[in-house]
């Protein structure tokens, strides 16, 4: 299993100049797990692009549309333990 980030993702799914790199390094990675606010943070990727690019909304739409078809396992974090996590570092 490996997890990923809306920052990877979104270089493969909008097809940013890191796409290679990042689709490389996640080839043959098996099973995708990442937490469940990563569709949100997707989106918040395509509505950037399409205020910046207001002529490229439609291949935005589908490129996020393609996102959302992605086999991957979703987890909730355990927000409990986020302090751990901040304050431990």
């Amino acid at each position: 299993m490996t997890v990923v980030d809306a920052s990877a993702l979104a270089a493969i799914v909008y097809r940013e100049p890191e796409h290679p790199a990042v689709s490389g390094r996640l080839a043959g990675a098996g099973t995708l797990c990442a937490p469940t606010l990563l569709p949100y943070e997707m989106a918040n990727v395509c509505r950037i692009k399409a205020r910046r690019h207001p002529d490229l909304e439609a291949l935005l739409d589908a490129q996020f549309e393609g996102f959302l078809k992605l086999d991957i396992d979703y987890v909730t974090p355990d927000f409990t333990q986020a302090s751990v996590l901040l304050f431990n570092t």
